[in-house]
């Protein structure tokens, strides 16, 4: 209880407990986001993909991608539960699975645009 009512007297405590909050509260936030996003991917909700490599067959199975680094990348298979990584030497291609909506309702796609004029 008298943690909670100390006053720091110097600005090396106030930073110092400053910093200690923040650490805290980071750890906590970053713990409670991976839980709800790993819930999230095992409920099914995510961004699915199609991984063609070298050594595999032709396959309609896709996976969520859960992300990647210079030298993997990251799925699950979500019927397996299982994590895979993919290394990024052996991949040909990453196929992005577009989902239909499901209120049949069409979403327009507008390319982007550049707002630079481009001068020869």
């Amino acid at each position: 209880m008298m943690m909670i009512l100390y006053t720091p007297k110097t600005k090396v405590s106030v930073a110092f407990g400053i910093l200690i909050t923040f650490v805290a509260y980071s750890f906590l936030f970053v713990s409670l986001f991976a839980e709800w996003r790993s819930e999230q991917i095992k409920s099914g909700k995510g961004d699915l993909v199609l991984i063609k490599t070298e050594q595999s067959k032709p396959t309609d199975k896709a996976f969520f991608l859960l992300g990647s680094t210079t030298n993997f990348v990251i799925t699950y298979d979500n019927q397996a539960n299982i994590a895979i990584l993919t290394p990024i030497e052996y991949i040909q291609q990453i196929i992005p699975v577009v989902a239909e909506p499901k209120n049949n309702t069409k979403k327009l796609i507008t390319p982007p645009v550049s707002t630079k004029t481009i001068q020869p």
